[in-house]
């Protein structure tokens, strides 16, 4: 660009300067929170964000406070560039914060400053209606391959889901007598839905999983008694395991904003050698109407010597 009010010409801009042409007046952002939808439960931190709309020009700064209105530090956060849409730009911000904290309600303040405005944002977690079903247990036994370690041991989960309280300890027995060493429990976790989960893990030798000694998860608290016996023929027929897992994988924020989509993969695991594939069918369902979404199923992917796993997307 040059300067013809004057008798001499000078640039304005250097070399590499972006210029956008547009119809568009300018306009100040509008801000959106973004709210994880994974539970990553066993994690520490937990990734929120916020999105702004419909600013023209494209100079947009993000800085995030907690509710004490001080700032969570430069290195918490993070800009992604800025997105040209229909005559104005869209970005997005992400932070990293405490699981504790945002599981006990604790607000956090997105703030989007722009030559047009500043715009605030509240982003918190959301309590939603109270649907807690009865409690559950689960039991996830050992796969036999796990027990190739020099040690010759393994690890039994037990799972308790939808509890009304946290308040809940958990017990286990090996042939009726209790088991005092060798066991690891969680603290309650929130499950975003008003209740409560709480897993508990005991160490078992090989000798004992192969010689099909009974054990049993017991848990007991205020209004609540659930108990499950188990050994290996409760997992295992023709010598394979056969308690096949089920994980999905929520997308990554920096993958929907990069793509503009949500890619939500179902991992299917444990799954034996000899199991037939193509009499496997792996489904996504839309909640809000029970509509059947486009699914995408990988070749069977080798899960040590014995087992596979898929991923349906």
């Amino acid at each position: 660009a040059r300067d013809r009010g004057t008798l001499n010409w000078f640039d304005y801009w250097g070399k590499g300067t972006q210029v956008t042409v547009t119809t568009e007046s300018p306009k100040a952002p509008s801000l959106f929170p973004l709210i994880p939808s994974g539970d990553n439960s066993e994690t520490i931190d937990i990734t929120i964000g916020c999105l702004a709309k419909n600013f023209l020009p494209n100079s947009i700064d993000f800085s995030w406070d907690n509710q004490q209105n001080q700032s969570i530090g430069n290195q918490n956060y993070m800009k992604f560039p800025s997105i040209l849409l229909g005559g104005t730009y869209t970005a997005v911000s992400q932070a990293k914060v405490l699981r504790t904290t945002w599981d006990q309600f604790g607000l956090f303040y997105c703030k989007a400053t722009h030559p047009q405005g500043t715009k605030i944002v509240p982003v918190i977690r959301q309590s939603g209606e109270s649907s807690i079903s009865e409690p559950t247990m689960l039991i996830r036994a050992p796969i036999l391959n796990a027990f190739s370690s020099i040690y010759l041991n393994s690890t039994v989960t037990c799972e308790v889901s939808d509890l009304c309280s946290g308040n809940v300890v958990i017990h286990w027995l090996k042939e009726k007598r209790e088991i005092t060493t060798g066991i690891t429990t969680s603290k309650p976790i929130p499950n975003g839905h008003g209740g409560y989960t709480i897993w508990s893990k005991v160490v078992i030798t090989k000798e004992d999983w192969f010689s099909e000694k009974k054990f049993t998860c017991e848990a007991k608290g205020k209004n609540i008694a659930l108990s499950e016996t188990f050994s290996l023929p409760s997992f295992c027929k023709g010598g394979n395991c056969l308690d096949v897992t089920v994980e999905t994988i929520p997308p990554a924020f920096a993958d929907m904003f990069t793509t503009k989509s949500a890619n939500l993969t179902c991992k299917i695991s444990n799954i034996p050698l000899e199991a037939d594939y193509s009499k496997l069918n792996v489904t996504w369902t839309r909640a809000s109407d029970q509509k059947e979404l486009p699914t995408v199923m990988t070749n069977s992917l080798a899960q040590g010597t014995d087992f596979y796993y898929v991923n349906a997307v």
